[in-house]
């Protein structure tokens, strides 16, 4: 299960760096953001979004286009890759439908200051952080995942924190979903 998840991940990657937006809606479905997601992302005060590695984690970055609809500013978190040309690629087909990405490996001055202006940031929840990491149960078992996710969500109040994830409904087709954790 995990390679085809890993397959599906790449096929995304690959096809969403020449996807027009009229066919977004086609691969996912964003109806999730409804008038109530979308009043709570254009809220004034920042937002945390959770997203887990498991799901189409790319597609989480294209479902605002694919609904058609402007969430205010989107950032999120990004491990910078050894290969110089692999990286600009990464970057720049995440960056494509808007979302501002910040190097894990730089402060988090500019994201606490993204936050703080009201933006949205989506993080990988279950970041591997290995022998530095927290204890967590991630897919039934225990894993050092970051303690990066808890840092971030003090930063915003407990209300606009929320969880996001993919659920695959078809070859490189899923629907999103949202879940607020706070409040």
């Amino acid at each position: 299960v995990q390679g085809r998840r890993l397959v599906a991940w790449g096929l995304w990657s690959l096809r969403m760096a020449r996807l027009d937006t009229a066919r977004l809606g086609a691969c996912i479905d964003a109806s999730a953001l409804d008038a109530a997601w979308q009043a709570w992302f254009r809220r004034e005060e920042g937002a945390l979004v959770l997203l887990p590695h498991t799901t189409l984690m790319e597609m989480a970055t294209a479902a605002p286009v694919a609904a058609g609809v402007d969430l205010g500013p989107l950032g999120s978190l990004y491990r910078p890759l050894g290969s110089a040309s692999l990286d600009r690629w990464v970057r720049a087909t995440r960056s494509r439908w808007g979302m501002r990405l910040f190097s894990r490996r730089e402060p988090l001055g500019a994201v606490r200051s993204f936050l703080g202006e009201g933006g949205t940031l989506v993080v990988l929840a279950d970041q591997s952080a290995g022998r530095r990491g927290i204890l967590a149960t991630v897919a039934g078992r225990t894993a050092a995942v970051s303690a990066l996710p808890d840092v971030l969500a003090r930063a915003v109040p407990p209300e606009r924190v929320a969880v996001a994830w993919i659920e695959r409904t078809g070859f490189l087709r899923g629907r999103l979903h949202l879940r607020e954790l706070g409040g």
